[in-house]
């Protein structure tokens, strides 16, 4: 026995990450002797890409190690093996096809998964003692749920009296404030609290406190701010009072008008144009207050009141500070004090809708679990893991992090066990939704350990991706700003470790370009234009437009781009903005045909539906003859009409259609067929989804389409000769042989409305000890605290806008293009955005010239490896359709095929039946899971009025009805594992409070004695599992159902 190991691998962009968890995976199953080793690693990442990505290569290498010809043809993988593992080639084969074989026929134990996913298998596991039911559903789309429970609070003003005042006068707030009174923004806005984990202690914290404490708090906030505003103006009128005694012109004083009398004219009556961070301010005391040529009397009189002044403007400057911080505090109290009333309604929301949110399953999982003890989570999920591997772990949560604790804790404090932890600080990118590198900071520096096994550091120094000009420019640049920019220690170290050495051969080439412009809007076109003459060399020189990537910062940025190529070149582009569904004309067209269905006199929208027939239909000089035509017509006289174009279509007919054979039928009878596409399938995806969870009705669909439709896209075909466009967010951990960084000037403290937690004193603020209030250098000088969290945050923006910029400058292979706004910068001014930190650098390096625009590193070359030949540039997908006339369904898939043959007749029956019997979980349930089996294509009516009597003899039978009834918690096809590893899974089993259970399993054909023995194993496993195993049944389905009592 070896004892616990715990690793930490900090790993650069481009260090060969994902090869270091894969070999260190086969090395657990390799040395393991648990014939299925893999049920015993538990492998965590962050995107179902990643997840994929991992499988995929684990199980690609143990079919490669398997392959004869890998005893000749070593891979380098195979060979690190041999030499780690201290053993022949052949057992290396030999076990290799062995782990295999077993990984397929095990494969739900292949434990690589999401943080949400593993969280979600928990909370199912112990769903009945957080009182969820068994078959809830995970949504992802939070901010839709948000908004339908904004909507229903709003909605009740005018029926609760609190509530209605309380939104009144935020309403009439914003509109003195020259804001719009629209106050859903504001409410949907702060609602994303709820969803957010940085925010969930905070908002715990609060929980008790009422509208009542809020109006309270609301009140005293009024008296101190009236209090101070009076403060303020008495001792501006005092001293502008005391300039006027001494015979003293405001002009007198130094600057326009003079800056101390207009410092306290606007206290007085305009303190919104008081910037408090003025240079004269800092230097009050020791700076004269009037000019070289002022006369020697008037600067004796301004020099006989100058303490009188300086006292004034402190007094006054502190109570301003003070006065801001407190308006910051009330502006945010409105929204904040309904946040307990908005989660009462999304509380609602999940039990109707029985749904759980994505975003809860940290905090379900923290504040419920982590005082269980770890062997009876163990025993709930039916695993217990002795290796873990932790991907991305610079983007764990805090909450994340203590949910795994334990359980790795629990591990690591047996023998033979590890973990490692895969991370790299640089390419942390996701603060704003949980993800905290100061973990995995002080984890690799030591500074903190959670665990007894001491912690083993390495760092991945090589490069793998980048070619060496590449290298060499991010080693010289992230240094260079690791010296310079950062205030923090912590953050300056994690850069200055970040230099590479490069694998590749090869030069590489970076080129950095500034350009002049003032305006934002200006940029687009000067970007574009050089975005498109660098694609245009790059495709000379070899480069297919698929290796070409350009990343930004923001959507907006993405969509200009977008739109300048397609209508300045003949470039493919993919983004996520043209793969938005809306950007179809047919899905336009379904869209606009349901909402006229709802709305037949709108002109509009019929003009929209002959105008798309007539494009795709006629030639151009008979399109507005028809388009004329069809708008004069009711809707019986355009069925005729169209009937005359050989569209044969019934409204009446339609207009009695639930959603999805609505879509459906649209596709058909105006023959969207022809030109379906993947934009298509994806809408009837969506409908499919919407239908499912209980939606039947047209006008819920599109009002539900309408709120997320910016949002529903599909997905971007792998292998799509197109230039791709995305967002920096996006981009991480993908790499192109090209990458364009246009718009590449960004601000290192962004303007953008950020909010905070402050720490108050209860007695001061009616018992509130923190509130919500705008980040912005006020905080600095309203106290030691506001300054620390000042001075904290903006570290943090320094950091996360530098990690922006590496994800960026590290996604290139062969080429990175950086094209910047040049800044005007100097020595002595204030690095405020990553341009001045371009220019300081080649400042630095010897290389900037006032008048050169355009700087380069390395050789441009042509592409190293010339890629597969172009394809067009196609989203097509395959959509089948059959007549609701002639199979009264909607789609159908394979279940048409299924009782083709009498030899298979009874066989796909049967399965078929098994499927739908896994989605039973009561009686009741049957015509709703046979609805859903109809409307996946799974199930046609025929075959329904076939299989439903089959089903109801099961749910009804005399002996197995009870079990069929919420008075027993219900387990369809569950995993189960006991003590010595064995792996069972039967079709159902149910259990009582007193830990009495029931097995009924499904069988087809003839009965055999393994269904028997199969039963009693099942049976035997409960019953080791302390549960008192009251009855087991065999149910054989053929043409009748057969019922045998095991």
């Amino acid at each position: 026995m070896s004892a616990s190991e715990f690793f930490i691998y900090n790993a650069s962009a481009g260090s060969g990450k994902t090869y270091s968890l894969v070999r260190s995976y086969l090395l657990k199953l390799f040395r393991s002797n648990d014939p299925l080793p893999f049920r015993r690693i538990l492998a965590i990442t962050f995107t179902n890409k990643a997840v994929v990505e991992m499988k995929e290569r684990i199980a690609k290498a143990l079919i490669e190690f398997s392959n004869p010809d890998m005893l000749n043809n070593p891979t380098q993988l195979f060979e690190e093996l041999l030499e780690d593992l201290d053993i022949s080639a052949g057992k290396l084969q030999k076990k290799s096809k062995d782990l295999l074989d077993s990984l397929l026929h095990n494969y739900a134990g292949f434990e690589v998964v999401t943080i949400d996913k593993f969280n979600q298998n928990i909370i199912r596991a112990f769903a009945r003692d957080l009182r969820l039911n068994q078959d809830f559903e995970v949504e992802l789309e939070t901010d839709d749920v948000l908004a339908m429970a904004v909507d229903l609070l709003i909605a009740k003003a005018g029926s609760d009296k609190k509530l209605t005042e309380l939104l009144i006068s935020f309403a009439r707030e914003k509109v003195d404030d020259d804001k719009s009174y629209n106050i859903a923004f504001d409410l949907n806005k702060i609602a994303k609290l709820l969803t957010n984990e940085n925010h969930f202690n905070h908002l715990k914290a609060l929980g008790d406190k009422t509208l009542d404490d809020y109006s309270s708090l609301k009140l005293s906030l009024n008296k101190k701010l009236l209090t101070l505003e009076k403060e303020m103006i008495n001792v501006a009128n005092a001293i502008l009072d005391l300039i006027a005694e001494n015979g003293i012109d405001h002009d007198d004083f130094k600057g326009k008008e003079g800056t101390i009398p207009r410092y306290f004219k606007n206290i007085k009556s305009n303190r919104s144009k008081v910037n408090l961070d003025n240079k004269w301010m800092s230097s009050i005391e020791s700076e004269s207050f009037y000019t070289k040529t002022t006369t020697d009397d008037i600067a004796q009189r301004i020099d006989n009141i100058r303490q009188e002044i300086i006292e004034a403007f402190y007094m006054t400057k502190n109570a301003l500070v003070n006065y801001r911080f407190l308006l910051s505090i009330r502006k945010n109290l409105v929204p904040l004090s309904v946040l307990s009333l908005i989660k009462k309604e999304i509380d609602q929301i999940k039990q109707d809708e029985n749904i759980l949110l994505i975003s809860e399953f940290n905090s379900v999982v923290s504040e419920h679990l982590q005082n269980e003890p770890v062997a009876f989570i163990y025993e709930r999920i039916g695993e217990r893991f002795k290796h873990f591997f932790i991907d991305e772990f610079q983007d764990t949560s805090v909450m994340q992090w203590k949910n795994l604790i334990p359980l790795m804790n629990n591990a690591l404090a047996a023998e033979n066990t590890s973990a490692m932890i895969v991370g790299d600080a640089k390419q942390s990118i996701y603060r704003w939704r949980g993800g905290k590198p100061e973990q995995f900071i002080d984890l690799y520096s030591h500074k903190s350990n959670p665990f007894q096994v001491e912690a083993r550091i390495k760092d991945l120094e090589f490069n793998f991706r980048s070619l060496p000009a590449i290298v060499d420019f991010n080693n010289g640049f992230f240094s260079f700003v690791a010296s310079t920019l950062f205030e923090s220690s912590a953050y300056a170290a994690v850069y200055e470790k970040c230099k590479q050495m490069g694998t590749r051969k090869n030069n590489g080439y970076v080129q950095m370009s500034f350009h002049d412009y003032e305006k934002a809007d200006e940029s687009h076109a000067i970007f574009g234009k050089e975005v498109l003459e660098i694609i245009g060399r790059c495709r000379d020189e070899g480069f297919n437009q698929k290796d070409i990537c350009l990343l930004v910062r923001t959507r907006e940025q993405g969509k200009a781009l977008a739109d300048f190529l397609i209508h300045n070149s003949n470039f493919d582009v993919i983004s996520s903005e043209s793969l938005l569904l809306i950007n179809s004309d047919e899905v336009n067209f379904i869209l606009s045909m349901l909402e006229w269905l709802i709305d037949p006199i709108n002109p509009e929208l019929k003009f929209s539906l002959l105008y798309y027939l007539a494009d795709k239909n006629l030639r151009n000089d008979a399109s507005h003859q028809f388009i004329r035509q069809g708008l004069e017509l009711s809707a019986n006289q355009l069925e005729r009409f169209l009937s005359s174009y050989a569209i044969t279509v019934d409204f009446h007919e339609l207009s009695e259609l639930s959603i999805y054979e609505a879509v459906e039928y649209i596709i058909m009878k105006f023959g969207l067929v022809k030109h379906s596409d993947a934009y298509v399938q994806a809408l009837m995806d969506d409908v499919f989804d919407y239908s499912v969870r209980g939606g039947q009705s047209i006008n819920g669909y599109l009002e539900q389409f309408r709120l997320k439709q910016e949002k529903i896209s599909i997905k971007s075909p792998e292998g799509l000769n197109a230039i791709t466009i995305m967002t920096i967010h996006k981009a991480k951990g993908l790499e192109f042989p090209v990458v364009i960084f246009p718009y590449a000037d960004l601000d290192l403290y962004p303007a953008k409305e950020n909010k905070i937690w402050f720490p108050l004193d209860r007695e001061n603020f009616s018992g509130f000890d923190r509130l919500y209030t705008n980040f912005n250098s006020n905080l600095e000088l309203h106290s030691d605290i506001g300054s620390e969290i000042y001075q904290t945050r903006r570290s943090e923006m320094e950091f996360d806008t530098i990690n922006l910029i590496y994800v960026v400058f590290t996604r290139a292979i062969e080429r990175l293009y950086i094209l910047s706004k040049r800044r005007k910068t100097s020595k002595s001014s204030k690095v405020k955005s990553t341009a001045n930190l371009y220019q300081q650098y080649l400042e630095h390096i010897g290389t900037w010239q006032d008048n050169n625009m355009v700087y380069h590193f390395g050789k441009p070359t042509e592409r190293s490896e010339i890629q597969e030949s172009e394809d067009i540039m196609q989203i097509r997908g395959q959509l089948t359709l059959t007549p609701i006339k002639e199979m009264n369904i909607a789609i159908a898939t394979n279940a048409g095929q299924m009782w083709d043959t009498r030899q298979l007749a009874a066989i796909e029956k049967g399965i078929l039946i098994h499927r739908i019997m896994s989605e039973i979980q009561v009686a009741s349930d049957l015509e709703e899971v046979l609805q859903q089996f109809m409307e996946s294509g799974d199930l046609d009516r025929q075959q329904s009025r076939e299989i439903k009597p089959l089903i109801h003899a099961i749910v009804n039978n005399d002996m197995l009805r009870p079990y069929y009834s919420a008075e027993y918690n219900i387990y369809n096809e569950r995993s189960i594992i006991d003590s010595s590893g064995n792996l069972i899974r039967p079709d159902r089993i149910v259990s009582n409070d007193k830990d009495e259970v029931v097995i009924i399993d499904y069988k087809t054909g003839r009965a055999k004695q393994e269904h028997l023995d199969q039963v009693k194993f099942y049976a035997g496993i409960m019953s080791a599992m302390h549960c008192t195993v009251k009855n087991s049944f065999l149910v054989y389905i053929d043409e009748d159902i057969h019922i045998k009592e095991v």
